[in-house]
């Protein structure tokens, strides 16, 4: 049995070098599988084994550290990045479908925003996000408006079996979780499935929400490692 970052680190390594290329305009994720990933890229570009490479990050943290790395980095409206050629990111939950559930490091608008317009988008996973339904075991995030949250809690509770509706507080420093966009963001576990395809449309209707967690728009092709580091394509 490997050593999860070393696991991590494989899983990027590999889908780096089956899928990116000279000349691609690549979206980079979010999080820590993902984070290995963009230094994979860092590397060959860095080694000449990819040129005229532009790239664009999900959150704050991947862009620090893509540019710390050296890679050309710009920003998700910049018009040369318009139509991207692969987006690299992980999940929290996948099932059966192809369904994801996104958005554990607070990150699933800009996450999203990448993932919908890539030409190709790689989901890197292992065994335990494997789900038979989305949002009974890791919450559902769901990005709102601060002077909404009340609003928008209400409906949800109306709407939907709740297990639970927590307002995401951040770890770090008193007070909730503030996204990059200013928003705050509900966590929201289920108590019965719903179809992610119905629901991810759903959900952004009731007023004061910004964007969940449900990602169903888009076939990407899931690449998962065992824990023996054993590597397979599962869509």
């Amino acid at each position: 049995m490997k050593d999860e970052q070393e696991l991590k680190r494989l899983i990027g390594e590999y889908v780096v070098e089956k899928h990116v290329r000279s000349g691609m305009k690549i979206g980079l994720g979010s999080g820590t599988t993902a984070i290995y990933a963009v230094r994979s890229v860092a590397r060959l570009f860095h080694d000449k084994k990819l040129e005229s490479i532009r790239c664009c990050c999900t959150g704050e943290g991947t862009r620090h550290e893509a540019l710390a790395l050296g890679l050309p980095c710009t920003y998700l409206d910049d018009p040369l990045l318009y139509d991207l050629d692969l987006a690299i990111d992980g999940a929290d939950e996948y099932d059966d479908q192809g369904n994801l559930l996104k958005g554990g490091g607070g990150c699933h608008l800009y996450e999203k925003l990448v993932a919908y317009r890539a030409q190709k988008c790689v989901i890197i996973v292992n065994d335990s996000k494997h789900v038979k339904h989305l949002a009974l075991r890791a919450p559902l995030p769901v990005e709102i408006i601060p002077s909404f949250r009340i609003h928008v809690e209400k409906e949800l509770r109306k709407q939907y079996k709740v297990e639970s509706i927590v307002l995401r507080n951040n770890a770090k420093k008193i007070g909730p979780w503030v996204t990059e966009e200013g928003n705050f963001i509900i966590d929201l576990v289920l108590k019965e499935a719903v179809d992610p395809a119905v629901h991810e449309d759903k959900i952004n209707t009731i007023l004061g929400v910004v964007e969940n967690g449900f990602f169903s728009k888009k076939r990407v092709e899931l690449v998962s490692i065992d824990s023996d580091g054993k590597i397979s394509q599962i869509s």
